[in-house]
């Protein structure tokens, strides 16, 4: 593994880790006050997890490319 590729993975991995995280534990997108609105919690959930997804395909796009070559 080139240091390209360990810099890519680490640069994708850890944004994907944190939002992970995020997804698990709704405390960080719920602000002090608002604990009742839960329509807020739910469209961020579904944006990290269309992040997570997106992450996911980049990763899979880009070992997909080097596995051609």
């Amino acid at each position: 593994m080139s240091n390209n590729q360990k810099l890519f993975l680490i640069l994708t991995l850890i944004p994907l880790v944190i939002a992970l995280v995020i997804v698990f534990n709704t405390d960080f997108l719920i602000p002090v006050g608002y604990e009742l609105g839960v329509n807020g919690v739910v469209i961020s959930r579904n944006l990290y997890v269309l992040f997570i997804l997106y992450l996911i395909t980049k990763i899979d796009f880009y070992f997909a490319e080097k596995k051609k070559d």
